[in-house]
């Protein structure tokens, strides 16, 4: 009785093995995971778009960085990741660093 149980559960486990080996290959013998193949599709990155430099006051407190291209980066990540786009900016507003405080003031950074 005890060899007729552990052939049952050998059989067991082997079909069970084959059935989920068979669930993870495509029609292609690729591995898949039962993931759904879709085209590559780059994904826009996503950040807010401003109308101008006193529209920064909207963002998070922290220290942030705009580029010449209105591009405002933040500083107090080191990945520097993009947080906004600013349509409209002066030419004195352009390669500034500013800190925008806990009630949405934004504020030059003087650097020496």
């Amino acid at each position: 009785m005890r060899k007729n149980h552990f052939n049952s559960a050998l059989w067991i486990v082997i079909v069970s093995m084959s059935i989920v080996s068979l669930a993870f290959m495509s029609e292609s013998n690729e591995i898949t995971g039962l993931v759904v193949k879709e085209d590559s599709v780059q994904m826009a990155p996503q950040f807010a778009e401003l109308k101008d430099f006193k529209s920064l006051e909207i963002l998070s407190p922290g220290t942030y960085y705009v580029n010449s291209d209105g591009i405002v980066y933040w500083l107090d990540d080191s990945s520097l990741p993009v947080v906004a786009r600013i349509r409209h900016l002066e030419d004195d507003q352009k390669g500034s660093k500013v800190y925008v405080d806990s009630n949405g003031n934004v504020g030059y950074i003087i650097s020496s």
